[in-house]
């Protein structure tokens, strides 16, 4: 170890040389073997030389890892690395008392290194429970930590976003300087954010510097939405963590829509997770919208500010647009409906709903949805976008029991110039001594005042 001492700020003051020193060795061990090491005023006596203790930051290279302290002392032993930490690319190890001699670090074997106190990110603890080893080999630094009896090393404690026992079981670590590392964590399951449960496998694990990403299954507990592959990331921002999982697509199809959520746009909180994706029927309609899922709910609802054009040209639409769907059990959703501000149709205005039942087609001159189901047959409805009235018509075909059946159709029509509504169908009883069938026709229709006409056929 040598001292080297510059002739800026260095000076003799009655019988005391003040010099501005920088000390300086080769140490073949490190991954830049020149260390420099600038101390400040070093006072030398005619017998002896004043100690220095610092708190400046000083670091050495071990590779890729550094060694760096901010309390240290220079005397006539040598220079002296009173603690600091091993900085190893995401996993810290606290030291004590290294002293730095001109070729080597000098270094006692046993509690030098603070296995037991070992920090990732420089604040997630890490218990050591397996047997562990430390130390330089085969031209790197080495730190090796290997599973006990009970198939496990190592404890990464207090997992932010974790619940349900926040603790991570590692099988082992292995880490060398030169930036080699291995963590092996063993398989578990973890409750996530209060809402969703983790599926770890066996595998490796990623550290680093401000992050670390633990690969595994998420079940979000959603409605027919399935086991999605992802990661769990734990980000270290100034001295806080985080964490969150990276984001991943998911779809399904619920009561004739489809679910979309591969935007990417996800967000994770305690007790909440959010989701931005469309709800969509195929050449029809597709809105944007996010999931909500909290502790106690679950609903999707569309992003505000969306237009929904019920023809090609955009002449009539619906503006303003709210719309909903929210589950009814552990594997079913309600229908998808929409509100929405109708503008353009000539005869029908204000806000109104929508409901999707079933296939629906539109051009530019009607909306027309089949095949809804009723009680009764499959309702079809048109609205005439052009003369703007709506058509519902209905084939009944039902069985009244005991021989007896009822087949009928059935209209309805709303428009700007009134409303009609009329029917007509046939019920037989071909086990009635009396009444073989009936046909009945009826007619209900404004604005021209009369209330209603009924006709019934008997035959006997």
């Amino acid at each position: 170890l040598t001292a080297e001492a510059g002739a800026d700020n260095s000076y003799l003051k009655n019988d005391v040389l003040d010099f501005n020193t920088t000390i300086k060795a080769v140490i073949p061990t490190l991954g830049n073997p020149n260390v420099s090491v600038n101390i400040g005023s070093l006072k030398v006596h005619q017998s002896s030389i004043e100690p220095v203790a610092g708190s400046a930051k000083v670091s050495l290279n071990l590779e890729n890892w550094k060694l760096t302290s901010t309390d240290w002392t220079f005397n006539a032993t040598g220079f002296n690395m009173q603690k600091g930490n091993l900085e190893m690319e995401g996993m810290n190890i606290p030291f004590k008392n290294i002293k730095v001699e001109k070729d080597k670090l000098s270094y006692a074997t046993t509690n030098t290194f603070d296995l037991n106190s070992m920090t990732m990110l420089g604040v997630i603890p890490v218990t050591v429970n397996g047997p562990s080893q430390f130390g330089y080999n085969s031209g790197h630094w080495q730190l090796n930590v290997n599973a006990d009896a009970s198939g496990y090393g190592a404890v990464m404690k207090n997992i932010p976003g974790m619940q349900g026992g926040s603790d991570l079981k590692l099988e082992s670590i292995k880490l060398k300087s030169d930036g080699t590392k291995e963590y092996k964590i063993k398989s578990q399951n973890r409750t996530l954010f209060n809402l969703a449960t983790y599926y770890i496998n066996n595998g490796i694990i990623g550290v680093y510097n401000d992050y670390i990403s633990i690969p595994g299954m998420v079940d979000l507990k959603v409605p027919l939405v399935s086991v999605q592959p992802t990661s769990f990331v734990i980000n270290k921002t100034g001295g806080s963590l985080s964490s969150k999982l990276e984001s991943f697509g998911f779809g399904f199809t619920t009561s004739g829509v489809k679910l979309n959520f591969s935007k990417g746009k996800m967000t994770f909180a305690n007790g909440s997770i959010t989701a931005e994706g469309t709800v969509s029927e195929d050449g029809v309609f597709s809105h944007d919208v996010k999931l909500y899922k909290t502790t106690d709910s679950i609903a999707i609802n569309t992003i505000p500010g969306q237009t929904y054009n019920i023809t090609k040209s955009g002449s009539q639409k619906f503006t303003n647009i709210f719309g909903r769907i929210a589950p009814t059990g552990s594997s079913s959703w309600c229908k998808y409906y929409f509100d929405g501000d109708l503008i353009g149709s000539e005869g029908a205005s204000g806000r109104i709903r929508n409901t999707v039942y079933g296939d629906i087609k539109i051009d530019d001159q009607k909306v027309q949805v089949k095949n809804i189901a009723t009680p009764f047959g499959n309702l079809n409805m048109v609205y005439d976008l052009t003369e703007g009235k709506l058509i519902g018509t209905l084939d009944v075909n039902q069985d009244l029991g005991q021989g007896g059946s009822l087949s009928a159709h059935v209209e309805a029509l709303f428009g700007s110039l009134g409303w009609y509504f009329c029917s007509g169908g046939t019920c037989v009883f071909p086990d009635n001594p009396y009444v073989k069938s009936l046909n009945v026709a009826a007619v209900f229709f404004l604005p021209h005042l009369v209330p209603w006409k009924l006709g019934i056929t008997l035959e006997l």
